[in-house]
């Protein structure tokens, strides 16, 4: 027989001989704690023993003797139906929204308010979790390493799961571990496919979505999207291990000191990333150990990535998987992008803008190539200001590192005139100097390079101890035999500081008579310190870089080196100057000269 009733509570209170065990009965719809829903329940026993309190039991309900079990329901639940509240404990809402998920429903409902939840609730199977605007705020009570709010740990061997688990609209405070090894994730995958983290506000803890395959045969992690989610005060944002076809898009990281925003580790590849904004904390995008040995579609592409205020934008290491990065906007970092062991890595149409100059330090650099690289950059601007240091290689490494910028910017932020610049300088070494056979290869291909040479002579220290240093542009550098090669070409070199020796045009007046004279400024200079050979300069164009005509060599409107506080050419084997224009600004000095015919010196 069919016995149709308001809610769950009018079916126990009414409760009696009139019903039998066997018997069906339908609940209208959801009202209040308890009341279960809009369901249909088999009726196990109708004996009142007139106890007050109600149990739940997965899909098995008790007051007294009186015992219904959950048969069908219309797709789904509230969580109240199993006894959450927002007066409940933590550990009774765990229960209440374990017994919800358990019971089969395809939709788990919350309501828009306050839950507070214990750690470990368990998605064996694909559901809908709905907040509706809900907050839990969790509170973890377990003593293992690793804690999680909702954990999603299901057979995918298959691959073949097309229903999604989709986890959506909620607000969670999250909550860290305690001590240095735990892991506190909000939302943890162990084994799942096919999953939607969807419009969730995450605030603090230590890492919003961590997926990390169980170390067995057949489990996978395939087919995550994470969109429209913020993390706020975060330890870590998203942490993927062994996952692939992962998408992020338009989601918002704010990292505490020490976090990183995207991790990305143990061979995990196919992700699209788009309109990802990141601030704070020490890396932006950690990618590394990536044993990659797929196919071209098999990459990890960021589109629209914005990162602010991060040590390091980019951190790539141990792995040859192709990693593209596109309309990227880094801004006031130490470190742009860096590279150890990382064999296939371009940036396209980007700027990386590193720290203001009193908050730069030896380690502030655009981009950091260590051991081994091969990168692109293209279309992008870099602004600095230290060294454009590129290479920090070891001798040891037999794979050859290859760098190559194409249609790029390249600026210093000393520029003269700026709040707090005081010692305007070049852009440093380009190339690579003292080390041999590990065949480094840097082009510089339709580059604009903008630097601020004031001062060409420098005098420090006095008496005994005075010293006179040199500001040049660029120092270029390639140990003889080591197999490496510096090909500059197509390039236009602009120094900033377009004044007069003799003459402040912009001020009109006279300069300081005791201040050195610009004399020959040479844009290139050749260290002292090694033999060079395959350096390429050709079809290059010079202004404004303060030149005075040599009568000693023609070759000084470029190249210089440094002897007895004097310049001298030195030229070695197998390099190649060729088609530079050069012009200055300044109205006593001629336009330079210009290299029309391929000179090759030795």
């Amino acid at each position: 027989m069919i016995k149709n009733f308001d809610t769950l509570n009018d079916f126990f209170n009414a409760a009696n001989s009139d019903l039998h065990s066997g018997d069906i009965v339908v609940t209208s719809g959801y009202s209040a704690v308890n009341d279960g829903g809009a369901g249909e329940y088999y009726v196990i026993s109708t004996e009142n023993t007139n106890v007050a309190g109600l149990v739940i039991s997965g899909k098995t309900f008790s007051k007294g003797s009186v015992q219904l079990e959950l048969i069908s329901d219309s797709g789904e639940v509230f969580v109240e139906q199993f006894g959450a509240s927002s007066t409940a404990s933590s550990a009774v809402n765990k229960a209440a929204i374990q017994a919800a998920i358990d019971s089969g429903a395809r939709r788990i409902n919350f309501r828009p308010t306050q839950y507070n939840v214990g750690d470990d609730i368990l998605v064996s199977h694909p559901v809908d979790i709905v907040g509706n605007g809900a907050k839990l705020v969790f509170e973890p009570t377990s003593t293992v390493t690793d804690m999680q709010l909702f954990r999603l740990d299901y057979d995918s061997s298959e691959n073949e799961i097309n229903t999604a688990t989709v986890i959506k609209d909620f607000c969670i405070e999250g909550a860290c571990g305690n001590s240095e090894s735990a892991v506190v994730s909000s939302i943890r995958i162990d084994c799942a496919y096919n999953v939607t983290v969807s419009d969730i506000s995450f605030d603090g803890g230590d890492c919003a979505v961590y997926a990390k395959k169980k170390e067995f045969e057949g489990y996978n992690i395939s087919r995550i999207e994470i969109k429209d989610c913020i993390a706020e005060n975060m330890s870590n944002g998203f942490a993927f291990c062994t996952a692939t076809d992962v998408k992020i898009k338009n989601c918002r990281i704010n990292l505490v000191e020490g976090g990183v925003g995207v991790a990305v580790s143990d061979n995990s590849h196919t992700f699209i990333v788009e309109d990802l904004t990141i601030s704070g904390g020490e890396v932006a995008v950690n990618i590394y150990d990536g044993d990659w040995n797929g196919n071209a579609t098999e990459r990890i592409f960021f589109k629209n990535l914005q990162v602010t205020d991060t040590f390091a934008a980019a951190n790539i290491s141990d792995t040859n998987l192709p990693i593209h990065f596109t309309n990227a906007m880094v801004v006031d970092v130490n470190v742009g992008v860096c590279m150890t062991r990382a064999e296939n890595v371009t940036m396209t149409n980007s700027s990386v803008l590193s720290v203001e100059p009193s908050n730069a330090g030896e380690d502030t650099v655009p981009v950091w190539a260590v051991d081994y690289a091969k990168a692109k950059f293209i279309h992008t601007q870099f602004e600095f200001p230290l060294d454009f240091q590129r290479v920090d290689f070891d001798s040891d490494n037999s794979k050859a590192s290859d760098l190559v910028f194409v249609d790029c910017t390249i600026q210093k932020t000393d520029i003269h005139g700026v709040d707090g610049v005081t010692s305007p300088s070049g852009f440093g070494v380009f190339g690579v100097a003292d080390v041999d056979n590990i065949g480094v290869i840097e082009t510089f291909d339709a580059c604009e390079f903008r630097s601020c040479i004031k001062d060409y002579k420098l005098t420090t220290g006095e008496g005994e101890n005075t010293v006179i240093t040199y500001n040049f542009p660029i120092t270029l550098s390639t140990a003889t035999n080591s197999g490496s090669k510096l090909i500059i070409k197509n390039c236009r070199f602009i120094n900033e500081d377009n004044s007069d020796d003799e003459q402040d045009e912009t001020q009109g007046e006279t300069q300081d008579e005791t201040q050195p004279p610009k004399e020959y400024i040479p844009y290139f200079r050749l260290d002292d310190n090694a033999k060079f050979d395959n350096i390429v300069v050709y079809n290059c164009f010079f202004e404004n870089y303060n030149y005075k005509p040599s009568e000693d060599s023609s070759v000084y409107p470029l190249f210089g080196k440094l002897t007895n506080n004097g310049l001298s050419c030195d030229v070695s084997d197998h390099n190649i100057f060729a088609r530079c224009n050069m012009r200055s600004s300044a109205p006593d000095r001629t336009n330079g000269t210009t290299i029309n015919e391929v000179l090759e010196y030795n």
